[in-house]
């Protein structure tokens, strides 16, 4: 076993760690957003969901212009990453529908942009997640190596488009 296999892998250093991590961070945004909503605390609440919204948004940037392309071009195949895409562009119709969130002023106009959405935002999220978690990460961290996720750790972390 080479000196890179023997050491764990730690969030800098493994597309499935940082990855995982965002996914959390990102999860815990969304919960702190429904509960700022059925508080009716509706200045948090604006706060919060626009938060959510970038940071969601921005993952998937990060996603799409640095570890797909990488994925990409290493294994030769898009399917996996293409199945990943669609799934984004599901997740970017839930967030237009969600932006409501951001100027409502009222528990009703809040709960209609949550719960008429085709799939729960929570559920779907989590639904993506695990994909992504349980087979596109750690493809990628195979077929990169260590040296190649820390580089495109740092890439994620400083070069990402957020429009």
């Amino acid at each position: 076993m080479s000196a890179e296999q023997q050491q764990p892998q730690t969030s800098s250093d493994s597309i499935t760690g940082f990855m995982d991590a965002e996914h959390a961070r990102i999860h815990a945004m969304w919960e702190q957003t429904a509960a700022a909503l059925y508080a009716e605390e509706f200045g948090k609440l604006h706060r919060l969901a626009g938060d959510f919204i970038a940071a969601l948004k921005r993952h998937i940037n990060a996603e799409e212009q640095i570890v797909f392309p990488a994925i990409e071009r290493k294994t030769g195949d898009n399917e996996p990453t293409n199945a990943m895409r669609l799934e984004h562009r599901q997740i970017e119709h839930m967030l237009e529908h969600l932006k409501p969130l951001l100027t409502v002023q009222e528990l009703w106009t809040g709960i209609k942009a949550v719960e008429g959405q085709e799939i729960e935002p929570g559920a779907l999220l989590r639904s993506h997640e695990n994909k992504e978690h349980d087979v596109l990460y750690p493809m990628a961290d195979k077929v990169l190596g260590a040296d190649e996720a820390r580089q495109l750790i740092a890439r994620m972390r400083t070069e990402v488009d957020q429009s």
